[in-house]
Parts: C-alpha cells; structure tokens; sequence
C-alpha cells in the first residue's frame, strides 16, 4: 500500500510540476509585459511625426548653415524638394518633402496652399483675392506676395477671425 500511495504521490508532483511550471511561467511574462507597457504608456517617448526641430540645416557647397525658425518666412513645394524663403529673400534648398516637413514645424506655420507652409509671424498683411482666397504679404525684405488655395481659406479666416 505504501508503495502505491509513495506512486500516486510521485505521479502527483510531476502532474503538478507539468502543469505548474507552465502557469508560472506566464505569470511571470505576463506580469512582466504589463510593467514595460505601463511604463511606455505613462512614460511615453515623444513622437517623431510631432518633434519640433530648433534651427534647419541648409547645405550651401560645402558648408553647412543653420537657419533659425522665427528667420524663415515660408516653405515652397518643388517636386521632391523644397525652397526655404529667410527674412532676407534668400532661397534655400531642402532635401526633403513638404509633408515631412510639416510635422517638424513649430505652430507659428501652417499651410496656405498644398504647395506652401508660411511662418504666422511673418505675415504683414492679409487681402481678399479671387474666388474666396487670400493674398499675403510676407514680411520679408522683398515683401512676397502668397495666394492661399481656396480649400486652405478657412484656416486663414479662423486664424485671423476674417
């Protein structure tokens, strides 16, 4: 009889080990997976789509220049580029999108055409222009004139409480 209840004891335990080991197992990785995404969640790395860039880097030969965002006046489309206007009419060239660009802007700017991204700031004057668009006159040594689409008009107006 010993020998038999000694068995069932022996089969018992490694039922239990079996079974065990198993549940333990993803307690711990569950545990585990619930502390790394509390911590990202209440601790959450910024977003690379919203981070918003200090100065842009424009190449000019060799060189690299920093251009400081209350410097830039607007950003123009130009294919797979775009054209940066600074304060003093100078034109620069960027490898890159306009939509990559977008997300790196502080608030100041904000599109005015599919093709243009202008600096809030520097706008010294707004008029009405054909078919419910604008004309902006940019304060820049050259004084830009920019038209704004008319999808892009009610940003203008609410902006500007037109």
């Amino acid at each position: 009889m010993e020998g038999y209840l000694l068995s069932r004891l022996v089969e018992l335990m490694f039922f239990l080990l079996k079974v065990l080991i198993p549940v333990i197992l993803i307690f711990i990785l569950a545990r585990r997976f619930i502390t790394v995404h509390t911590t990202i969640i209440n601790n959450p790395v910024p977003d690379a789509g919203k981070v918003s860039v200090s100065k842009f880097p424009v190449k000019i030969g060799d060189k690299l220049i920093f251009i400081e965002p209350e410097n830039i006046v607007f950003f123009k489309a130009n294919d797979n580029y775009v054209d940066l206007f600074d304060n003093q009419s100078n034109k620069y060239l960027l490898d890159q999108t306009l939509n990559e660009l977008e997300s790196k802007l502080p608030n100041s700017f904000f599109k005015i055409h599919r093709s243009i991204i202008v600096n809030g700031a520097l706008i010294s004057e707004i008029h009405k222009y054909l078919n419910g668009r604008f004309a902006l006159i940019m304060n820049d040594q050259a004084k830009t004139k920019l038209i704004s689409s008319r999808s892009h008009a009610p940003v203008i107006k609410q902006l500007y409480r037109l």
